[in-house]
């Protein structure tokens, strides 16, 4: 680890399961995004990568490989997807992803964060990538 923060910290995704979506490559209606959001740093979640088809693949695809959990969210993948990437998310995004973050922050201070031994308290990021609107580990034969 580098000590660079990954800016791929939330992904949202619409319409099939994970394991279908990553069996069948290249679907142009896949979407997925990933928010970044850095506590005491940034005022609001940032829309950090966006993508559709073989993009949102490649998207999602790093989120199992960092072992960030995916969540689907149709209708907050949607808003999304019309936000500049680098941008403060929409006001009416904010309700869904707090609630997301909301959880986060929860589990990590239950089970502590993986893999960020140097970040303090006011440096925390959140990390979590939205399939079937539950949470769910990452694909074990990925």
């Amino acid at each position: 680890m580098t000590g660079k923060k990954s800016s791929i910290d939330l992904l949202a995704e619409r319409d099939t399961p994970v394991r279908e979506k990553l069996a069948a490559p290249g679907r142009k209606d896949q979407v997925a995004v990933a928010l970044r959001y850095l506590q005491g740093r940034d005022n609001a979640p940032i829309l950090a990568a966006k993508g559709q088809g073989s993009v949102a693949e490649q998207i999602l695809q790093v989120a199992f490989a960092k072992g960030i959990k995916v969540r689907q969210d149709s209708d907050l993948a949607e808003i999304l997807m019309a936000v500049d990437v680098d941008s403060e998310i929409p006001l009416e995004a904010f309700a869904a992803v707090a609630e997301i973050l909301n959880y986060i922050y929860r589990i990590n201070q239950i089970y502590g964060t993986q893999d960020r031994a140097s970040t303090t308290d006011n440096d925390k990021i959140s990390r979590l990538v939205t399939t079937d609107d539950k949470l769910q580990e990452p694909p074990h034969d990925a």
